[in-house]
């Protein structure tokens, strides 16, 4: 179990500090808890902005998917996926800028493992839903693109304030069933 829950900590220590990711300051444990010391955020989660705040402007949701984008390719340059892309796991720092934030679903990219139902169902893409996806076979690149479907929906979040529902759960592992249901809306 420690082991788990130390996931979010080997990762963020593994990383140099970035403006657009909230860094690790320290950690501690005692017997009944761990603790993560993470560098200070003190607006609120992105996604209780949108609330406060939405549906952006276009020129704000450009600026706002920057910052996520930067976040992301500084990531997958260093081989990690986040898994869990979604506004409440973002922060917004007192300058403005969001910090991307919970690492604890992240894993190295070259992971053969767990890389099916991780995450928020509404902002998983749809390979990583099907029970017939064999982790070991997936590039690279399609282990990170579950980061970037995130970030997608984030953005259409960001401009109409609606979460997209899936219906990939319907048809999970069904692909003509899929199609049908993605070109009907």
């Amino acid at each position: 179990m420690l082991e788990i829950r130390d996931a979010e900590r080997r990762h963020l220590t593994e990383l140099p500090w970035h403006p657009f990711l909230c860094g690790l300051v320290d950690a501690f444990d005692d017997e009944r808890n761990y603790y993560l010391l993470m560098e200070y955020a003190p607006c609120e989660s992105f996604g209780a902005y949108l609330e406060q705040h939405g549906p952006l402007r276009s020129e704000d949701a450009r600026f706002y998917f920057a910052n996520i984008t930067l976040a992301l390719e500084f990531l997958h340059s260093h081989d990690i996926g986040h898994r869990d892309i979604k506004p409440m796991n973002i922060l917004m720092g007192a300058d403005g800028y969001l910090m991307l934030a919970d690492f604890g679903m992240a894993a190295k990219v070259d992971s053969p493992h767990h890389w099916k139902h991780v995450g928020t169902p509404s902002y998983m893409p749809p390979e990583c839903i099907g029970e017939s996806l064999d982790p070991r076979v997936i590039p690279q690149s399609g282990k990170t693109s579950c980061d970037w479907w995130g970030a997608a929906v984030t953005l259409y979040y960001m401009v109409t304030l609606n979460v997209v529902r899936h219906m990939f759960h319907r048809v999970r592992d069904d692909f003509s069933s899929l199609y049908t249901a993605l070109w009907s809306g």
